[in-house]
């Protein structure tokens, strides 16, 4: 038997069968050896030797039924199973697992949907309007009428430069100015702003491990007219309330891109906005030609952005929005006058605290790409607008009428830094 095993391929079965045989076989000559010493009226020895007999049958029948291609057929069957085992958990291994490639394809898709999600500028775009028509809301205030003397119609022209500075987004606004103010009747004067703002900005992303830089860029023209009136409540107490609507048309250059592809889209809309405010100055004289002013502004702003067709690249179709925003300013400054021949001057300092009473926490953006049909979420701007203010200015008047000067703002907090230098001059009737 041991010899036929040997002479056969394949044969491991046949040879556990011999083995299993050649167990029965010691198991019967213990069975006979524990009858011969117990008394046979004992059947648990007789039902061993039964067991042991009935094993060795089994052996037999099993090891008489084997051949080369039964055991070949076995082995196939063998085979089969456990490749199918294998396949299943091939299939479970490559639910469970990223191969290095899968797992960089996810991530730079995770980018792109980060691009058009998370960082998309289009949210950025309603806050730039926002800021240039609050440009305008503090220019009554800002006005030094005691050096007007007995004048009462003043106008004034004027160009502002404004750097805006956030972590991740930087730009500028350039604006211009005219302003016209005249006494409608004692105690009550009426003024007229008209104006206009060129914006430039841009994304500022740097490359990390994490981030990918993009190039996404804002720029528009605006106009605004606005107007307001400055009542004298008595000699010390000015109390101004106006209004003022704004224009723009804003082209955008959106940049998206992973370490593999870049698409640039471009997008243009028009956004419109309107805002009220209203506020006092407080003006104390002190001794040696000092002036104490104090200031408190309320202003209310409405902001509609458009909708906007992309064209080129990852195209989108971003639906319209609204935007509301209450904003609230209190402040002090120190006036100096200087008196010289046919000319008298002002230097003044002060400081204000700038605050973002409601709106500031942006809607989201309702958009999809181009001839799908689901929609997604832009997520809105979250820069918190409360912030310190350092205003400087300067301001001269000739007797013969002209005025100019030159005035600088400073206006800071955690997540934006604002830059404002102007120039204006005018003449006073």
């Amino acid at each position: 038997m041991k010899k036929l095993a040997d002479e056969c391929k394949n044969m491991d079965k046949l040879t556990e069968a011999h083995t299993k045989i050649k167990k029965c076989q010691e198991d019967i000559k213990k069975c006979m050896e524990c009858i011969e010493k117990e008394d046979v009226k004992d059947t648990s020895a007789l039902q061993s030797f039964f067991s042991a007999l009935n094993s060795l049958r089994a052996g037999l029948k099993e090891q008489v039924s084997m051949t080369e291609k039964t055991i070949d057929a076995e082995k196939v069957k063998e085979l089969e199973a456990y490749d199918n085992e294998r396949k299943e958990f091939t299939t479970l291994k490559n639910l469970m697992y990223y191969t290095i490639r899968e797992e960089e394809a996810l991530s730079e898709l995770k980018n792109i949907l980060g691009q058009l999600q998370k960082r998309n500028i289009y949210s950025k775009l309603n806050k730039i309007a926002k800021d240039e028509i609050s440009t305008y809301t503090n220019m009554p205030f800002d006005i030094d009428r005691s050096l007007f003397g007995k004048k009462t119609l003043y106008t004034r022209g004027g160009f502002l430069s404004s750097r805006t500075v956030q972590k991740n987004f930087k730009g500028n606004i350039y604006t211009g100015y005219g302003i016209y103010e005249d006494e409608y009747q004692k105690g009550l004067k009426l003024g007229a702003i008209v104006g206009g703002a060129n914006t430039n900005y841009q994304e500022v992303y740097a490359k990390t491990l994490q981030t990918v830089a993009t190039e996404s860029t804002i720029k528009g023209v605006s106009a605004y007219v606005g107007a307001y009136a400055n009542k004298s409540l008595n000699p010390q107490i000015e109390w101004i309330s106006g209004l003022g609507l704004q224009l723009g048309h804003y082209s955008v250059k959106r940049d998206v891109r992973n370490n593999y592809q870049q698409l640039a889209s471009k997008g243009r809309t028009m956004i419109g906005a309107a805002n009220l405010y209203t506020g006092f100055v407080y003006s104390y004289p002190l001794p040696d030609d000092l002036i104490f002013r104090a200031k408190g502004i309320l202003s209310y702003s409405f902001v509609h952005q458009g909708k906007i067709h992309e064209k080129n690249g990852l195209r989108l179709n971003i639906n319209s929005q609204n935007y509301q925003y209450a904003d609230g300013e209190m402040g002090i400054s120190l006036s100096k006058t200087l008196y010289d021949d046919s000319k008298k001057s002002s230097l003044s300092a002060g400081v204000s605290g700038v605050f973002g009473l409601s709106g500031y926490k942006n809607k989201a953006l309702n958009a999809k790409v181009a001839n799908s049909s689901s929609s997604f979420s832009i997520h809105g701007d979250k820069v918190k607008k409360d912030a310190v203010k350092v205003h400087l200015d300067y301001n001269m008047q000739l007797d013969l009428g002209l005025n100019y000067g030159l005035e600088g703002t400073y206006i800071t907090n955690s997540e934006q830094t604002d830059v404002k230098i102007g120039l204006k001059a005018g003449y006073t009737f």
